[in-house]
Order: C-alpha cells, then sequence, then structure tokens
C-alpha cells in the first residue's frame, strides 16, 4: 500500500510518501505565503517524482499543518495534534508526550500508549516560544538551531520577556553588549 502526507506549515512544507511503512519519497519547501496552494502541490509532486510514484497509484492522502487546507489534493485532513501524535508513536513507540514548535503555534501533546490524546496545549503568544522566534534568537547569538537547542546548565539567573518575542530579542542583545 502506497500512501501520502503532507505537513503544510506557515513557513514550510514538507511531503513524504510511504510504501508498506517505509519512507520512499520526501521532498520539502517554501511555504509561499499566499501561493502555499501552488508550493504545497510541487512538494508533493516533488516527494511523488522521487518516489516514481503517481498520484493515482497512492491508496491515500493527508494533509495537516497550519495551512491543510490549501493541499487541495488531499483526500484527507488530520488536526495537527493528531498528527503529532501519530508521528510521535511512529518513530518513538514508548513516547507518551511531544513538543511540536512551528513557525506560527507551539503544540504540547500528551497521549497514552494507544494514542489517545490526554492533553494539549497550544501557545500563540507573539513570537515567544515558536519557530521564527529560535531561529531569530539563533541568528542574534550566532549560532544553529541546532546548538541553541541543546540544553545548558545556567551559572546565574538571566531575565528575558516571556511575553514578546520581541522584546526577548532586545534582552538578548542588551546582555550581549
Amino acid at each position: 500500500m502506497i500512501t501520502a502526507g503532507v505537513d503544510v506549515g506557515i513557513e514550510t512544507i514538507k511531503a513524504v510518501v510511504v510504501k508498506d511503512g517505509k519512507v520512499i519519497g520526501k521532498a520539502t519547501g517554501i511555504s509561499g505565503g499566499s501561493g502555499r496552494s501552488k508550493s504545497a502541490e510541487e512538494v508533493f509532486n516533488a516527494a511523488l517524482k522521487q518516489a516514481k510514484v503517481t498520484a493515482k497509484e497512492l491508496k491515500k492522502t493527508v494533509a495537516t499543518g497550519q495551512g491543510k487546507w490549501d493541499a487541495r489534493f488531499a483526500n484527507d485532513y488530520v488536526v495537527e495534534t493528531i498528527a503529532d501524535t501519530k508521528a510521535a508513536l511512529t518513530l518513538f513507540p514508548k513516547s507518551r508526550s511531544v513538543l511540536d514548535i512551528g513557525a506560527d503555534q507551539a503544540r504540547g501533546v500528551r497521549y497514552d500508549a494507544k494514542g489517545k490524546i490526554l492533553q494539549y496545549m497550544l501557545n500563540q503568544k507573539c513570537t515567544a516560544g515558536l519557530g521564527l522566534f529560535i531561529e531569530s534568537m539563533a541568528r542574534t547569538l550566532e549560532m544553529s538551531v541546532a546548538e541553541i537547542s541543546k540544553p545548558v546548565t545556567a551559572k546565574s539567573d538571566v531575565l528575558v520577556s516571556d511575553q514578546c518575542g520581541v522584546y526577548a530579542e532586545l534582552d538578548v542583545v542588551g546582555l550581549i553588549h
């Protein structure tokens, strides 16, 4: 059985083609703002091309993400918290929670061994804690996103705004200087 999934995010679109549980094609691209529908189709087609299959060969195509409705070629649409849970359990069967930090929203989901969602939280407060904020802070600190994501132990308390990404970045710039 061949299926496909497309995550249409605010900044990035990701597509994957799976045959019998194995990834046979994948692609990523820029979301495209008002051109998101076209971008989603281009990324989807690139994943199909890599997989060497046509859309007609797919049993199902599922879309998720903030822009999921722009993936007009999809047969089904899944809410992000459900997609997060299914992906986490597939990749990490013993996991019981997942944190998904996107450009526009951060989500935390807690679930049981069968994938039943027990609790979820969303953060859409300014850009604090979100993907764009993390990328911006990495640039400000002249670090990669991977470097800034590593756990560290602070030597002292540092106060940085937790209400607004712009204010937090100004706080960090002030601390650097």
